[in-house]
């Protein structure tokens, strides 16, 4: 295998164990081989509790990598030297282990001769604020100093190991942000789901999968989200479609039981270009509301909150989205035609607008998710 070969070949097990954690030790066995290092090292510092963590190693028996992360990699000497050091700068004997650091009895003679570490090599590869990942290599004791063609490889594997340290921080953040994320969904009393321009479900949380089945008008099969009436289907298909042309598309409401005085509601959001999840999509997402049937509490806490309604303001909003007049919304409610006239007075001066229709329209398009 030639040296290009080599590197490659480290480069691409790096990237499999940021894949698979699992991996680790194929990655390290493939840095080992490169250096020409029985034993290998990527740990990370913590800046904060001034000592190593995450220490994933090949060469060392389970004992030491233990004993040097609780406490040896506290004064080990070389630690300085790392911390002090560009990223990408390659340190060797010379800088980590010369004979101001052998004076450290302690770390030397307690710890490193006794692990087998004769010979040292190593390169910060990223740092940030809380914490910097060091690559380091061993050699026994006795052993050929690492030399310039160990520095040449350092320089061609950092960028691969600092650009997987980069990816995993960034997977790890998602990771966590979208448990927190489903945890919240998870915790409303309406289904909510995500998804692309053709309905197939992105994100759907535990009120969703459970909700959007059997009789429901609206449900979730093969993992699209289709209405069980044709006319319902065109409709939700074609609002999904308008919401995913854009930030600014219309979206708002769609009856699923125009024949009952109360109908269940759908709202299709559109999601920006610009928001987190849309830049690591593929294709447009749109963010699709089904508000219970029988419990249309979400509809009118979003129209509440986008437009500072009070809970009589909503009510009357939900009947002018429905298609009601002024008379037959009091009628259902049991109120004055009057009553009714000033909630619809209150709503266009809160809305901007000077006619039931201009308010309806500003109603149907909801703001993006941003």
């Amino acid at each position: 295998m030639t040296r290009d070969q080599a590197i490659a070949s480290s480069a691409a097990a790096v990237y499999d164990a940021l894949l698979e954690p699992g991996q680790w030790n194929c990655a390290l066995s493939s840095l080992s081989v490169l250096f020409d290092a029985p034993m290998a090292a990527i740990w990370r510092y913590d800046f904060a509790r001034g000592c190593a963590y995450d220490f994933q190693s090949i060469g060392f028996d389970q004992t030491s990598a233990q004993r040097y992360v609780e406490y040896y990699s506290q004064i080990d000497p070389a630690t300085p030297v790392v911390l002090s050091s560009p990223i990408g700068t390659w340190n060797a004997d010379e800088q980590l282990l010369n004979a101001n650091s052998r004076a450290q009895w302690e770390y030397v003679y307690d710890f490193a001769l006794p692990a087998g570490v004769g010979r040292v090599g190593g390169v910060r590869v990223y740092s940030d604020r809380d914490f910097c990942v060091y690559l380091g290599v061993q050699r026994r004791p006795g052993s050929t100093a690492f030399g310039d063609a160990a520095r040449q490889l350092s320089n061609a594997i950092v960028p691969h190991l600092a650009r997987a340290t980069r990816l995993q921080l960034r997977m790890h953040e998602l990771t966590e942000g979208r448990t927190i994320g489903m945890a919240v969904l998870d915790a409303l009393r309406a289904s909510v789901c995500v998804v692309d321009e053709r309905r197939r479900v992105v994100i759907a949380n535990q009120c969703a999968r459970r909700e959007l089945c059997g009789r429901n008008p609206v449900v979730i099969q093969s993992d699209r989200i289709v209405g069980t009436d044709a006319r319902l289907d065109d409709r939700l298909a074609a609002s999904v479609r308008g919401a995913c042309r854009g930030p600014n598309s219309a979206s708002g409401f769609l009856v699923l039981h125009p024949d009952r005085p109360v109908a269940g509601q759908v709202m299709v959001i559109p999601i920006s270009a610009s928001h987190e999840m849309s830049r690591e999509a593929t294709v447009p997402l749109a963010l699709f509301i089904l508000s219970d049937p029988a419990k249309p509490h979400l509809a009118r806490d979003v129209l509440r909150g986008v437009f500072g309604l009070t809970q009589a303001e909503s009510e009357t909003l939900e009947a002018l989205l429905e298609g009601l007049s002024a008379s037959d919304y009091a009628n259902r409610r049991g109120v004055s035609i009057a009553t009714a006239r000033t909630h619809i007075s209150s709503l266009l001066a809160k809305a901007g607008v000077d006619s039931q229709a201009k308010l309806v329209a500003l109603a149907k398009t909801l703001p993006s998710v941003s």
